[in-house]
């Protein structure tokens, strides 16, 4: 994956490349996520999914604060969480709705507003 982070105002403050590797054993799952910066800095998480309901998900990382919950429909979900960032030395819980689209079979397009 490919990917900007934009401020509120809409200028790109970072680009990142992230590889992302996941598979389901029944109504588990294991997503691992690995995202590296421009600056360099390098992030990892596992997610620990499991489905809940006939389109719902839930999932917990260590960097995430609480469960992150998700929800499908046709070739659309829906995924919101509070990831824990730390910046300075401070941690900040920030929200993420993050949205995503299957375009096929192995392409996915991802809008997250946080």
């Amino acid at each position: 994956a490919w990917g900007v982070v934009m401020s509120r105002s809409g200028v790109v403050t970072r680009r990142f490349v992230a590889t992302l590797h996941g598979h389901w054993d029944g109504p588990n799952g294991v997503l691992k996520e690995e995202f590296i910066f421009d600056d360099k800095e390098v992030q990892k998480r596992e997610w620990k999914l499991k489905k809940v309901g006939e389109n719902q998900f839930e999932g917990t990382a260590s960097d995430v604060e609480g469960t992150g919950k998700g929800q499908t429909s046709g070739f659309a979900m829906n995924w919101k969480y509070v990831l824990k960032i730390t910046n300075n030395g401070t941690t900040y819980d920030i929200p993420f709705d993050d949205s995503m689209f299957l375009v096929d079979q192995k392409s996915v397009i991802n809008r997250a507003v946080m």
